[in-house]
């Protein structure tokens, strides 16, 4: 039974591909982390300016978010 190679060594079908020197899964986890950090500040300001949307409603959204946020951390650890 062959095993996957190990970090540094290569890959049956020839060296793995790197993103500025970082493995391809890590790159692009690091790329959603970004655009997410991004974009999250941003929502308010769609869902008021063009969906129309209560500012009130809008911190409702934002307090339940939150509130399940902190609730899963507790779960998960």
């Amino acid at each position: 039974m062959k095993s996957e190679p190990h970090a540094g060594e290569v890959h049956k079908d020839g060296p793995r591909k790197k993103y500025f020197g970082f493995s391809k899964n890590v790159f692009f986890a690091g790329l959603v982390s970004f655009f997410m950090d991004v974009s999250y500040p941003q929502v308010p300001l769609f869902l008021a300016n063009v969906l129309g949307v209560n500012k009130s409603m809008i911190g409702l959204i934002k307090g339940i978010a939150e509130s399940t946020a902190s609730l899963l951390k507790v779960f998960s650890g």
